[in-house]
This record gives C-alpha cells, sequence and structure tokens, in this order.
C-alpha cells in the first residue's frame, strides 16, 4: 500500500528507476526528515505543526530567545494578575475584561484544535493556518533542541513537562507570595493574591496541558493493521511502551488536571455563590466572573 505523505515537501520520490539499482524502491527524504511518510524529524532538528521540521539554531541564541519569550510571558501574566485584582474593587474594569476576553479566546482556540472532528472546511483552514503560525514560533524558540532525543521520545518528555507545569506554577506562585509577605510583613493578607495568582496561572495553562495529554490518544491506522501516534508517527500506539506513558501519565494529568481544574473553579464559585459581590471573594476568584453581567 501507498499513502501520501503529510507534508509533501518532506518527500523527494523515488529517483532511481533503473531495476538494477540497489536503492530502486526507497524514497529520499529531504534533509531532517525521516521515518514514517516522511514525517519524523532527525536529530539537530525541531518538529512543527503539519509535519515540519526546521534545523535547531545555536544553543546561546535558542536560550536568549526563551528567555526573551518568558520574560514578555511573566509581563503578561503580571498585567492580568494586577488588572484582576484592580477589578475585585472596581465593577467591569475594561482591561480585566478584555484580557480576560483574550485569554478565553486562546484557550477556547486550543482546546478546540485539539480534538479529530470533522470541523467545517473554513473553520479547518483557520485552524491549519494558526499551527502554521504557532509551528513558526515553536521552531524559533526551539524547544525540541533542549531535549535528549537519546532518552525517551520527545513527545513523551514534553508530555512530562506538561504534567509537571501547573504543580511548577503554583510552586512559584507560593514562593513569590511568601517572600513577599515575609518582607512586606503581611503573610495573612496576601493569601487571597495568593489564591487569585493561581487560579489564573492554572487557567492560563489549562489548555496546553489538554491538548498535550490528548494528543497520546490521537491514534492514525494503516490498512496493514498498525496504528501509530499522530503527533509522531515514529511511536506506535498501544504498544507497551505508549500503554505505560497513556495510563502512567497521560491519563491521571487528564483527570487531575484536564477535569480537575475547571470543576475545581465550579466548586468554588458554587461554595462561594451568595458571597460573590464580597471583596475577598472578588479577590481571590474574580478571574472567573468579574464583567459576566
Amino acid at each position: 500500500n501507498f499513502y501520501r505523505c503529510p507534508n509533501e515537501d518532506a518527500c523527494l520520490g523515488n529517483r532511481y528507476a533503473s531495476l538494477d539499482d540497489p536503492k530502486k524502491g526507497r524514497c529520499d527524504t529531504a534533509n531532517g526528515y525521516s521515518g514514517h511518510l516522511c514525517s519524523v524529524c532527525m536529530e539537530d532538528f525541531s518538529a512543527g505543526a503539519q509535519y515540519t521540521c526546521a534545523k535547531c539554531p545555536e544553543p546561546v541564541a535558542n536560550s536568549f530567545r526563551l528567555a526573551a519569550v518568558f520574560i514578555v510571558f511573566i509581563a503578561f501574566i503580571v498585567l492580568l494578575v494586577r488588572s484582576t485584582m484592580k477589578s475585585a474593587k472596581k465593577d467591569k474594569l475594561l482591561l480585566s475584561v478584555y484580557l480576560k476576553i483574550f485569554a478565553n479566546y486562546i484557550q477556547l482556540f486550543v482546546l478546540s484544535s485539539a480534538f479529530d472532528v470533522n470541523w467545517p472546511q473554513e473553520l479547518r483552514r483557520f485552524f491549519i493556518l494558526s499551527d502554521t503560525v504557532g509551528s513558526t514560533s515553536d521552531q524559533i524558540l526551539s524547544i525540541d533542541c533542549f531535549l535528549d532525543r537519546n532518552q525517551d521520545p520527545v513527545l513523551y518528555q514534553k508530555l512530562v513537562a506538561y504534567a509537571l507545569l501547573p504543580i511548577i506554577v503554583v510552586l512559584i506562585s507560593a514562593v513569590f507570595w511568601l517572600a513577599h509577605g515575609f518582607f512586606k510583613k503581611c503573610l495573612k493578607e496576601n493569601m487571597p493574591k495568593f489564591i487569585s495568582t493561581v487560579t489564573i496561572l492554572l487557567f492560563i495553562v489549562h489548555p496546553g496541558v489538554t491538548k498535550m495529554t490528548f494528543s497520546l490518544f490521537s491514534c492514525r491506522d494503516f490498512e496493514d493493521g498498525t496504528s501509530y501516534l499522530a503527533p509522531d508517527l515514529s511511536l506506535e500506539c498501544w504498544g507497551e511502551q505508549h500503554k505505560s506513558w497513556v495510563f502512567g501519565l497521560a491519563l491521571p494529568a487528564l483527570i487531575i488536571w484536564s477535569a480537575g481544574i475547571p470543576i475545581a473553579g465550579i466548586f468554588a464559585l458554587y461554595r462561594n455563590r451568595l458571597y460573590l459581590s464580597d471583596y475577598t471573594i472578588r479577590l481571590k476568584y474574580g478571574f472567573l466572573f468579574n464583567g459576566y453581567k
């Protein structure tokens, strides 16, 4: 059976037409591509959307790029947290509402594109275009290039990072507000601010964690009975290695983070439903409901 390569630019075809050529029947791949359907990135190349591969930049340049993006992300989070805290005192603070709309759009878009659904053609084209933009940013940053490919596959290493991300953001928030409270001598007053920061960060990272964990359940079946993971066609679906990662990490992450974070938010709002106008409750959970009137 013959299958079309998902990225046609990666497959150069069979140039060995002679019957005597020992390479006859083998398709050449573009530089940086290998594996099933020419879809696997070789070492020193980073993967992007639509099965594209790009050469890894120099480690020093790549580190500076990651540092710059991290600083921009921190600045956005600080702005979002500050605007949420200010909106606890003032109803419908426009900056808080606009930032929340933007964050909600990103969340909905990331989650929608993660599911293998027969979307309308126009929406699928939009997803592809956005994935291409995201792929460009991924390849500029080249996070894959920092991972050791001699250990576990890159996809599984990324799953570990995403599964630990909610824990990391909670710990960072705790350290920041504890240090702030210690030096300002306002530990008790900082508790609502800590809860507000954690609430915002968990809902910001939630779509990325969900998309990554769902990717381990996205398989591509072939007519010969084999099945491989769609994000990485070098990994067999439901083999021993895949099962161990699914049941050992992906499924718990889906239950604890993907389902647990929104359930915890709903529970917090329901428990405090009679006190949503109180300043302390608005400070803690205002990100979830301020401006929705």
